[in-house]
C-alpha cells in the first residue's frame, strides 16, 4: 500500500514519506533526546 500513499500524498499527509517522524512509533521528542 506504499505505492498508493506516494500517488496520493495530499490525501494521506500523515503517511507522507517526507515525514519519517510520522512513520516512527515514538514522537520526535524521544528521537531528539538520543
Amino acid at each position: 500500500m506504499n505505492q498508493s500513499s506516494n500517488h496520493f500524498p495530499n490525501r494521506n499527509p500523515v503517511i507522507e514519506p517526507m515525514n519519517p517522524r510520522a512513520v516512527l512509533p515514538f514522537p520526535p521528542s524521544f528521537s531528539s533526546e538520543k
